[in-house]
């Protein structure tokens, strides 16, 4: 759920770009066959008649009785159909079992001094890194729960 609402509110890629099949009308306006049409993928990710509170950080909506309200066509940070990306199971599996494994032994804080700035090219990044103050996790010791 972490990871699913993180990629919503901060897409690595966040527009993409399709080319129409066919002469069509989309939202009121038409759209020539082979008219190269650009697609806000941040704009479905904080798409207020999909999503309550875009801009709020709340993993919950992904819980399994909640994202089934949520059309799939509404989350796209690999993209949908035949151009979709091709590692996106082993992305999700890579982040799973990194993230797993490093809070397994660590606690992690964020830096209080210092903000995230965004910026963006094809793709979005952090401008000036993420800083975070890591922390060994306390192990139980022998005898306690």
């Amino acid at each position: 759920m972490v990871i699913k609402e993180t990629l919503r509110m901060y897409c690595p890629a966040p527009a993409t770009t399709r080319q129409a099949l066919y002469d069509t009308t989309l939202g009121g306006y038409f759209i020539p066959k082979d008219t190269a049409i650009m697609i806000s993928v941040l704009g479905a990710h904080f798409n207020p008649s999909v999503y309550d509170d875009p801009t709020l950080f709340v993993p919950e909506r992904w819980l399994s009785e909640n994202s089934a309200k949520i059309n799939p066509y509404s989350w796209v940070p690999f993209l949908r159909g035949e151009r979709s990306c091709t590692g996106q199971k082993f992305a999700m599996l890579e982040m799973k079992v990194i993230i797993a494994m490093l809070y397994k032994k660590l606690v992690f804080r964020p830096d209080s001094w210092s903000s995230v700035g965004m910026g963006s090219n094809l793709v979005i990044f952090p401008l000036h890194g993420i800083h975070v103050m890591p922390k060994l996790r306390e192990l139980p010791t022998e005898g306690s729960c």
